[in-house]
């Protein structure tokens, strides 16, 4: 593949070309099949880019312009795997939603439209994104990919219209799509300020989702269970019938990860920094749910087989995760409440100062009752035996 920056100027160059054009005039019959073609052309170079980042399985990726005023969808990623695992993802944007203000005679209104039209190109291709990382990235945000996407083949659109405004997903693909736009096009306070804005809904999201225990309803709904050997790093934290491994399989098989890495001769120093890194991040997520749950014969049980010490220096290595944690929502949801009014853009929610200070008590409170957890585990194990 190019040069990144050389890609990367290239769409500058055509996107500068089009806010251009809509700051001097409204789009045209004669000028409407070359925004068709960029759209086009801005979705296959994303996927390009993604395509030098994670390996082909064969995929089948198509992209697909509609005219539905019924439908309120601006974009939409449908994403199907068959039991053989081949992949079938199809991209569909409505032009009836993002091309509708490129033709009002307000020129903001066209500006900002087309920006949100870069958006919600990019924000698609982050959904495609997600389901690749889901298959080849063991990280944190992978396993929550996983867990919704799961819920969303079984549950359908009821689950999504229940909860689709703090989906993990949606939140982090809105945020995404910003951050590839500031990429490509470098300083733009609107789009920044939006940016603030979903990094804090990302944020948000986690305390008032109410989304449902992964293991939960696998225990109730069976075809939970059956599929998931479609979502890899699902495999990571539960067994063949849907049940958390144990504390101590989770820590062996982490173990067993991370000196993979670290004796692969395919990857560079930096990129066995970067996998070690997002795997100890996972590991800890996922310990802390089976610790939560686990009796005092299971710790002591944890004890005897992993060290003493070495158990130690795993809790204390949580905790300090789980701190910084703490510490970057907090930066995270300041950086909201002072961002300024963004509800020029469609897509915007505003927030009260009130209900983003609540947020910040949340997690505080969440990540206080974790930390005070894994206190009293250090102190638990560290006494005399």
């Amino acid at each position: 593949m190019e040069n990144l920056n050389n890609i990367n100027k290239e769409e500058k160059y055509f996107i500068n070309r089009f806010l251009e054009f809509f700051y001097s005039e409204p789009l045209n019959s004669n000028t409407i099949d070359s925004v068709r073609n960029f759209i086009i052309y801005l979705a296959n170079t994303e996927i390009q880019k993604l395509y030098s980042i994670y390996p082909s399985n064969g995929e089948t990726i198509s992209l697909n312009l509609i005219d539905d005023p019924s439908d309120s969808r601006h974009g939409f990623l449908e994403y199907k795997k068959d039991n053989d695992f081949n992949v079938d993802a199809i991209i569909t944007f409505n032009e009836n939603k993002i091309l509708e203000n490129l033709s009002s005679p307000d020129r903001e209104k066209r500006i900002t439209s087309f920006k949100e039209l870069c958006l919600t190109v990019f924000h698609e291709v982050r959904h495609l994104e997600q389901y690749l990382m889901v298959d080849n990235k063991s990280s944190y945000p992978s396993n929550v990919f996983a867990s919704e996407y799961a819920m969303q083949n079984v549950f359908g659109k009821p689950f999504i219209d229940k909860h689709y405004y703090f989906l993990f997903t949606e939140n982090d693909a809105n945020e995404a799509a910003c951050n590839t736009y500031l990429e490509i096009m470098g300083e733009d306070k609107d789009i920044e300020n939006l940016r603030n804005l979903y990094s804090g809904k990302k944020v948000l999201g986690k305390y008032s989702s109410n989304l449902p225990d992964l293991e939960e309803v696998m225990s109730i709904d069976s075809r939970l269970t059956s599929i998931i050997d479609f979502y890899p790093v699902l495999q990571k934290e539960f067994d063949n019938n849907g049940i958390r491994k144990t504390s101590i399989t989770l820590i062996q098989d982490k173990d067993s990860e991370i000196l993979e890495i670290h004796s692969s001769s395919k990857l560079s120093t930096s990129e066995k920094k970067a996998q070690s890194k997002d795997l100890h991040e996972l590991y800890f997520e996922l310990l802390y749910r089976k610790l939560t749950v686990s009796s005092e014969e299971d710790i002591d049980q944890l004890v005897s087989i992993n060290g003493l010490k070495k158990t130690q220096k795993l809790f204390e290595e949580m905790f300090i995760y789980f701190d910084n944690k703490m510490k970057e929502e907090m930066v995270i949801l300041l950086n909201m409440r002072n961002t300024p009014d963004t509800s020029k853009f469609n897509s915007s929610t505003h927030y009260e100062p009130s209900e983003i200070d609540k947020g910040i008590g949340l997690s505080a409170t969440h990540y206080s009752a974790i930390k005070s957890f894994i206190d009293k585990l250090i102190d638990f194990i560290s006494i005399e035996r």
